[in-house]
Parts: structure tokens; sequence; C-alpha cells
């Protein structure tokens, strides 16, 4: 990844998702090693580390609403990359807002020119 070519992009985004959105909590889960290692088909147990973020919540335009990925209901959230220590991935992410509502994130748009990500777009199912 090209370092410094977009960085007063990547602040700028920082500073108006800052500005204009509202803190939630990025939480992503990792599937961790069975509980047992002589049973190695049961499930494992996974682990969750979330990060404080600020967030631009967004409704999708109609237009954007095609009943596969997405649908009615669902959410665009902006989250700048700046910062980041834990990175979404859809559908083993959720962002949870601070009236305590679970967004499920169900696709990951990086903005990146030239490999520099500037901020991520996330579609979001409550």
């Amino acid at each position: 990844m090209a370092v410094g070519r977009f960085s007063n992009q990547q602040a700028t985004a920082l500073r108006l998702i800052a500005r204009n959105g509202e803190q939630a909590s990025l939480q992503v889960r990792v599937d961790g090693a069975p509980a047992d290692a002589a049973k190695p088909w049961e499930p494992a147990v996974p682990t969750v580390t979330s990060q404080t973020v600020d967030a631009v919540f967004l409704e999708l335009a109609e237009k954007r609403i095609d009943n596969t990925l997405v649908q009615r209901g669902d959410m665009e959230v902006l989250v700048a990359w700046s910062g980041l220590t834990v990175f979404p991935d859809a559908n083993a992410s959720q962002i949870v807002r601070v009236d305590g509502s679970i967004w499920e994130i169900v696709k990951v748009e990086p903005l990146q020119p030239n490999e520099d990500i500037i901020l991520y777009s996330l579609i979001v199912r409550n």
C-alpha cells in the first residue's frame, strides 16, 4: 500500500465523520480454536474484538435496493479508515449504535484510490 499519497483525504474523512456522525462500537468476530483439541468437530468459541469509532448512518437510496444484497431497511454507514485497529468484515462484524441497536455488516466497500484506504462504506442490516 502506498503510504502518504492520500493522507490529506484520510484526515478530511476522519474530521468530517467525527463532526457529522455518532460514536458506535465496531465489533468483529474471529473464530477461535476448538474448546477441546481432542474434539475438533465441536464448534469453536469465537472471540469478539471491538473498537469505538465515529460513524455516519445514512438511509439508502431506493435505486440501490434490489432485494438481494441490499434490502429495505438496510443502511449505509461511513467509517474513516484512519485510527482503526479493528477492520470490518462482511458477515463477521456488527456495529452497535449508542441507542443499543445492533446492525450486522453485510457488505464492506473500501474507498481506496491507489490502494490507500480513505474510508469504509458499510451496508448494514438490523
